[in-house]
């Protein structure tokens, strides 16, 4: 198989996941997002002459896929491989079961699984500082896809889950692709990549909504406690290498489990929970009954 090195790569960043990994490229490629996966195979054309990409791909790739896109950006196929959800198999078990089951050839993810980077840190987009991030922003990264990762431990924040343009879900747009719009060369991977709300006048041609998401906050309407926080590291902690897998994936199955009784009694738990989280928590469960 013959393969074209692309002319510039960039090395993945830490935790960066691989829609992030393309958007971050292309950008510095100033090329489509769309012209990077069809040319490494993470997309390619359907039956009507379009782009598709499965979100799944986040989860893992194909050995194939994996092994072109090294070729093609000159990685190490470990690196590309690091950039999905597998390094997580055995340790998180909704990954485990996502890999476990195909339908249509396609993998699945799961209501502990998001489908693409609903959340995100303004700080850890805007970049560490150096020129390559200054340029094509930090990571979005993959701990942001999974929902027992709700806060930046490096910035002591919630993450957000919203465009402050839009109002929307960053990915909202996205559905079951990998990336949303792959056709727009000119966003930058911090901008909101949303289409405009369907309403009248309104063409599938419009631009996206291009809110920048990497902008720092004033003030942080719901500052962490230390409590939340050590819950986090704690959460993280066993994503990591340092707690044996078995130990890891029964302590997320606990944790659902615990989830799923506190959702189910809610209100009851109320008074276990510090005032703030417990606050938020309450809205929450009061918006999903409505």
């Amino acid at each position: 198989m013959l393969v074209t090195s692309l002319p510039r790569s960039l090395d993945p960043l830490p935790d960066e996941s691989l829609s992030g990994y393309v958007l971050r490229l292309s950008h510095r490629l100033t090329l489509p997002p769309g012209w990077l996966m069809r040319h490494t195979w993470i997309g390619s054309l359907n039956a009507h002459g379009l782009l598709a990409s499965n979100s799944a791909l986040a989860i893992a790739l194909p050995k194939d896929v994996t092994t072109r896109v090294a070729l093609t950006t000159r990685l190490h196929p470990d690196e590309v491989a690091a950039l999905t959800l597998a390094c997580w198999n055995g340790r998180y078990p909704p990954i485990t079961r996502a890999l476990e089951s195909k339908a249509g050839g396609r993998r699945r993810a799961g209501d502990w699984l998001f489908r693409s980077a609903a959340r995100f840190c303004p700080e850890c987009l805007a970049g560490d500082g150096s020129l390559i991030q200054q340029q094509h922003g930090g990571p979005w990264k993959k701990t942001w896809r999974l929902p027992v990762v709700f806060a930046c431990l490096e910035h002591r924040r919630y993450l957000r889950h919203w465009c402050p343009g839009c109002h929307q879900a960053p990915d909202a747009s996205t559905g079951s692709r990998l990336v949303a719009r792959v056709g727009d060369a000119g966003l930058h991977p911090a901008q909101c990549r949303n289409s405009p709300q369907p309403t009248e006048g309104r063409k599938r041609a419009d631009p996206a909504c291009g809110t920048r998401l990497d902008q720092p906050i004033v003030a942080d309407p719901t500052p962490l406690s230390q409590d939340i926080l050590s819950l986090q590291a704690r959460i993280l902690r066993h994503l990591s290498p340092d707690i044996p897998q078995r130990e890891a994936s029964e302590y997320f199955t606990d944790l659902q489990l615990v989830a799923a009784l506190i959702v189910m009694t809610w209100p009851e738990a109320l008074h276990l929970i510090p005032h703030s989280a417990g606050m938020i928590t309450d809205r929450y469960l009061r918006h999903l009954a409505a």
